[in-house]
């Protein structure tokens, strides 16, 4: 999946927002995405077909690294940029291996960003926490 390939099935699914419900997409939409994205990008050789499934594991991968990305993004201690993660410095340096060590999937954000924040944004249901 290279970078245009991700932006466009997120750009298809957020004009597919409507159709969501209970926070997740229909198999029905998976199935529109995979029809779409084989219709936009022709498969090279090498490349592996992209069905309704493999799009919702992709989708799935990224939702997992939003969270951690959100996660970073409010951390006290160190800052987060989507160009360049999470600008580890030595004096950060502890901050880090803690933050790592409690949150998984966030070691690879140490020196990389996340590219589609603003789309999973969109995309990712937001749950109410109640007070207390």
């Amino acid at each position: 999946w290279g970078k245009e390939h991700v932006k466009e099935m997120l750009d298809f699914l957020i004009d597919k927002l409507p159709e969501m419900g209970d926070g997740e997409f229909k198999m029905q939409t998976w199935n529109q995405v995979a029809v779409h994205m084989r219709s936009k990008f022709p498969l090279a050789e090498g490349e592996g077909e992209r069905t309704a499934e493999s799009c919702r594991s992709k989708f799935t991968r990224l939702k997992e690294d939003f969270v951690v990305v959100k996660a970073l993004k409010s951390a006290s201690g160190f800052h987060f940029s989507e160009e360049r993660g999470a600008c580890i410095m030595l004096e950060t340096q502890d901050t880090w291996l803690d933050f790592v060590k409690h949150n998984q999937g966030s070691s690879k954000f140490h020196n990389k960003g996340f590219d589609f924040y603003d789309e999973m944004l969109q995309l990712v249901p937001h749950k109410a926490q109640g007070k207390g």
